[in-house]
């Protein structure tokens, strides 16, 4: 759901752009014209003022002689994060589009800009969530914090729809709080309740577009999006990272002046986010960039210290053996050889993974796979497992590795949302309890809880935020983030 709210986020500055103007506003240096939106503008905002819409809010001119415009229908929001830092980025930010010109693009109408959500509603293939419980995952309970995981694929629909009802029916009510820090785009945005997204709404709509198991319906799905819903934007689900690669391609078969903008691919490299540009976006750090970011920790802060991590006494006491395991689809092989290339680059020109294993994304074959990729890992010594994988298939390796008595380290990337606790908690305890890694999330609630426990070789010095996570079991309000 958080995803979601981020990628709307990005739409809603996105909109701004597509009503095909007779000219653009320089970026360089700012708006061009005094009336930055003849048509979205109310005549009550002065063509001189900058509004800047408050907490609660209220769209107040900040310029002299401006007017009050009209309260908009919305909560009162409690500032989060650095304020000043927040606007003086949003004070860069000038808009492409000044006016607006039918026609409009595609999914876009004079008050509304229209969604499609694709998620696996008929469930294709193999039941993921049956798969999941059969092998034993933790599903978690209901708790002051949470509800019951779902147990059926009508309840997993039926939370998908409501999550996602939410999530547009808060922008649709705090479009002007996304604006608050981008005094030149907020004027663009009018002050319609109703309309707060550049004078028009998000609607929404959702269609089967299967999972990864079943590619021929997803195509079927991108078409039915294109050319019969029209939509401005299709999301998929975020964790059928796969999916979002194949609505991805499917829809790129579609007129460049009539093809919806595409959300809900993650971890994909580089090259192929170039391939679908500009159609295709991502809410997170590309795979390109979580990979190479990776390499330099594992060169940096691993490579040549003993196995520390891992709960087995004999183990973290030889020096670090790494292993390399991911699925065998052309997207995330091609992630994988990026990451062999960055890790030699990062390690002096050599390569420390001794054994590379590509599983078979068949989930009836993953119990079976799983049990001989153990037996391999165990053979070439591996102390330490990279886990390029998704979030389901770890559960298998994790089970098979604990029937051997095989207890390496587990190191997580972002990659298959591995870096988030709550899907930590799904695999067994013993194998999880040396999980660690780095992440591109920035999400506080699964760090070291304290920096002293932090072990050296795990601590970054990167520029980039990379933070040390490992598996906690700790409610959520007694969780808190430590920089690594």
């Amino acid at each position: 759901m958080a995803r979601v709210a981020v990628v709307l986020v990005v739409l809603s500055l996105i909109a701004a752009a597509c009503s095909k103007p007779k000219k653009q506003a320089k970026t360089s240096s700012g708006p061009t014209t005094t009336n930055l939106n003849q048509l979205v503008t109310p005549t009550s905002l002065a063509p001189a003022t900058t509004a800047v819409t408050t907490p609660g809010g209220k769209p107040k001119a900040t310029a002299k002689g401006g007017t009050t415009g009209a309260t908009a229908a919305t909560s009162p929001a409690a500032p989060v994060g650095d304020q000043a830092q927040a606007l003086r980025v949003g004070l860069k930010v000038f808009p492409v589009t000044t006016q607006r010109r039918q026609p409009y693009y595609l999914g876009v109408g004079d008050k509304t800009i229209k969604l499609v959500f694709s998620t696996d509603k008929a469930v294709c293939g193999v039941n993921a969530l049956t798969a999941l419980q059969a092998a034993g995952g933790a599903l978690p309970s209901g708790d002051r914090f949470t509800r019951p995981f779902p147990t059926t694929s009508d309840q997993v629909e039926a939370d998908s729809r409501e999550a996602i009802s939410f999530v547009v029916k808060y922008f649709n009510e705090h479009g002007f709080d996304t604006a608050k820090y981008l005094p030149h785009i907020r004027p663009l945005m009018g002050n319609d309740p109703a309309n707060q997204i550049f004078g028009r709404h998000f609607e929404f709509q959702m269609i089967d577009g299967g999972s990864f198991q079943c590619p021929d319906k997803t195509t079927a799905a991108a078409k039915e999006a294109a050319e019969t819903d029209k939509a401005f934007s299709v999301f998929t689900n975020l964790l059928d990272a796969d999916v979002g690669y194949n609505m991805a391609s499917a829809l790129s078969a579609e007129p460049s002046s009539a093809r919806p903008l595409m959300f809900g691919t993650e971890w994909l490299p580089d090259s192929i986010y170039n391939r679908f540009a500009p159609f295709v976006w991502t809410p997170w750090a590309t795979g390109s960039t979580v990979v190479s970011q990776w390499a330099t920790y594992v060169c940096t802060k691993l490579r040549g210290q003993n196995a520390s991590r891992s709960p087995d006494a004999t183990l973290k006491l030889q020096k670090r053996v790494f292993g390399l395991v991911h699925p065998n689809l052309k997207e995330v092989n091609d992630l994988a050889a990026e990451f062999k290339t960055d890790l030699t680059r990062a390690c002096g020109g050599t390569n420390p993974v001794v054994k590379e294993i590509s599983y078979s994304p068949d989930i009836k074959a993953a119990q079976t796979d799983a049990t001989n990729a153990v037996v391999q890992l165990k053979a070439a010594g591996v102390t330490s497992v990279l886990r390029l994988t998704d979030l389901l298939f770890p559960l298998f390796y994790d089970i098979a590795a604990q029937a051997q008595g095989y207890n390496p380290e587990w190191i997580d990337s972002s990659f298959g949302l591995m870096d988030v606790s709550a899907i930590q908690r799904i695999y067994p305890k013993l194998e999880t309890a040396g999980d660690f890694g780095v992440s591109n999330l920035g999400i506080p609630g699964w760090a070291s809880p304290a920096a002293s426990r932090t072990p050296p070789e795990t601590r970054s010095t990167s520029t980039t935020r990379t933070t040390w996570f490992r598996r906690r079991t700790a409610s959520p309000a007694t969780r808190r983030a430590t920089p690594a």
